[in-house]
């Protein structure tokens, strides 16, 4: 297999008197798409910006082979900056040539199917299509890992599903290796060839589990999927509910219990 894109070796960060993240150990190897899953607060994003050199750990060593891409949860992009001035701004900064970061920047845009609109302002774009520009500008620098922290949370439903559909499409034709962050269980067992679920803070590992089943997927009608699926919905309604009860003196009121197993059981 050779060696991982990503190797973590008791990574731990903690702020202050909170430990955020307890000691956790990870390798991904090259080309897999790695989903992260667990209760707001488990440590996700805060493991994302390690592992993108962001932030540092208080414990332990994170090792990741060249320069990663990151899409965040917003675009992100410049306003006074064509789509296609935004996506060769990485390449401004690195100094390559200004031919060459054009006709970069056209290729990575031909990848997410915006060159159309690559004259267009931010301000001129959907939602989606600035997510699929800021997909297009991590691209462009042809990094060998794609670090990805909800990108799609804020969308609506279908234009979701429209770019899951467009970024396995990306991800099939450059094999980059993936990490995503996500509160969808739907979502990781329909990208992810591999789901990774967080516990309640400190987050830890509470399952490792491998994706074999064919794409497209339909996590909720997929035979193949279901146990799976219920597998991973329970573990993650028992973290949802430490959520829950660390937030009462006690243990939750029995409604606030069955609502957040409900939540965690439907992928919310």
């Amino acid at each position: 297999m050779g060696n991982p894109v990503v190797a973590l070796e008791g990574v731990g960060r903690r702020f202050g008197a909170t430990e955020a993240l307890a000691p956790t150990s990870l390798q991904i190897p090259a080309g897999q798409f790695v989903c992260l899953v667990g209760p707001s607060g488990c440590g996700k994003s805060t493991l994302l910006s390690m592992i993108a050199g962001l932030d540092k750990p208080t414990t332990g060593t994170i090792k990741v082979t060249g320069s990663p891409g990151v899409v965040f949860q917003e675009a992100g992009l410049f306003p006074w900056l064509s789509v296609r001035e935004n996506v060769a701004f990485g390449l401004k900064m690195a100094r390559v040539e200004k031919s060459e970061r054009l006709a970069r920047a056209g290729e990575a845009l031909k990848l997410v199917h915006l060159s159309r609109f690559a004259d267009a302002f931010p301000h001129q774009l959907s939602g989606g299509m600035r997510q699929r520009a800021a997909i297009a500008r991590a691209l462009v620098l042809d990094p060998a890992l794609l670090l990805m922290d909800e990108p799609f949370g804020a969308l609506d439903a279908q234009t979701r599903a429209l770019l899951q559909t467009e970024l396995l499409s990306v991800w099939e034709r450059t094999r980059k290796t993936v990490v995503f962050v996500t509160h969808s269980l739907d979502e990781a067992l329909s990208l992810s060839d591999r789901v990774i679920l967080l516990s309640a803070r400190p987050g830890r590992i509470v399952a490792d589990l491998k994706i074999d089943a064919p794409r497209p997927r339909d996590p909720i009608r997929d035979t193949a999927l279901g146990g799976l699926r219920d597998r991973l919905a329970a573990l993650l309604a028992a973290e949802v509910v430490a959520v829950a009860a660390a937030e009462y003196d006690d243990a939750p009121p029995a409604p606030a219990k069955r609502i957040v197993e409900e939540e965690a059981g439907s992928g919310i």
